[in-house]
């Protein structure tokens, strides 16, 4: 039998060749000159690929298809779903979903929106109390009931729209609103003198309260 590496002459016992050292198989079926054979029609076929047949295998691996958007798109989001995501120079990498990672600055859902605070409004504290600068209470009675046709009260206390209308209504009437207006100058001088100094300011002086 022949050693299958060097082709060197073995007995039909050898379990290695005593040239190289190969480890040898017996086969008993096998012509000693089987592994010669084998060796030759490998050489053979080597021999015999043209050119063109190995231009033709490159041509073949070649046109092998890239693989199309919806695939990759298809893995993207599967390992997205997973909990795998691609790393940025993966060639499944979604330029998209990436730029969304970026701007929202979380590793999760692109879809994440920031969370805004709401603003708080302080209602300025009203002015404090003083009897400096506060007006007169009993003043602004009296020229209630006495004037109060006429809208001077209401002059008094910086009402200046509703002392016109008041006035107005007493001139242009000949005296029929005047007695109206007088009325309601009575009842506004009584509310001013039952109140208190504070009472009168908070609510005519700091709350604006045209009437009554």
């Amino acid at each position: 039998m022949l050693c299958p590496n060097c082709a060197a002459a073995l007995s039909d016992t050898a379990k290695f060749c005593s040239n190289c050292g190969t480890p040898v198989t017996h086969n008993e079926d096998a012509s000693p000159y089987a592994a010669a054979t084998a060796a030759a029609g490998t050489a053979a076929a080597a021999a015999a690929a043209t050119p063109y047949q190995a231009a033709s295998q490159q041509a073949q691996q070649a046109a092998q298809p890239e693989p199309s958007a919806f695939e990759k798109g298809y893995k993207q989001g599967y390992a997205w779903a997973a909990g795998d995501s691609p790393a940025q120079d993966s060639p499944w990498a979604d330029p998209f979903q990436q730029d969304a990672k970026t701007q929202t600055g979380q590793s999760g859902s692109p879809y994440a929106q920031p969370t805004y605070a709401e603003p708080t409004y302080t209602q300025p504290a009203a002015p404090a109390y003083s009897a400096a600068t506060a007006k007169n209470r009993i003043a602004a009675g009296v020229l209630a009931i006495l004037l109060g046709a006429l809208g001077v009260h209401k002059f008094y206390l910086g009402y200046t729209t509703e002392g016109v209308i008041m006035l107005l209504v007493s001139l242009l009437t000949f005296g029929i609103g005047a007695s109206v207006m007088a009325v309601i100058g009575i009842i506004e001088g009584i509310l001013y003198l039952v109140k208190t100094d504070e009472e009168f300011y908070y609510t005519y002086e700091v709350g604006r309260k045209p009437w009554f």
